[in-house]
């Protein structure tokens, strides 16, 4: 079942759709006035980052940092390649979703200063 950080952020979400992501829409009622308005679909974390892979050929790799073994917790770090060029890696976060969440928000910060 997904949760919450199965996915991007709602800013997240639409800056892609800047960059061209394909965003779903959907219409939502106004529980206030009853009217209906087009609102996005907040993206998967593994359609971003399938996407940024195929189209931006942007790799964001994701994998086990360190493990503590006394309490039995992995730490996680997420590198960020451009093509074949190295461009960020980022340490210490404590899930594997979190490291994946921060590493496509900075590809794409780099992709607009691009």
């Amino acid at each position: 079942m997904l949760t919450n950080k199965d996915y991007c952020d709602y800013d997240t979400s639409t800056t892609l759709g800047e960059l061209g992501f394909p965003l779903k829409r959907m219409k939502v009622k106004n529980f206030i006035d009853g009217q209906f308005s087009d609102s996005i679909v907040t993206v998967l974390l593994y359609e971003a980052q399938k996407w940024l892979r195929e189209v931006k050929d942007v790799l964001i790799i994701v994998c086990p940092y360190t493990y503590d073994t006394i309490n039995n917790i992995h730490t996680w770090t997420c590198e960020i390649w451009f093509g074949d060029n190295f461009e960020y890696e980022i340490h210490n976060f404590k899930s594997y979703e979190e490291a994946l969440s921060d590493g496509i928000k900075k590809a794409i910060k780099i992709l607009k200063e691009k």
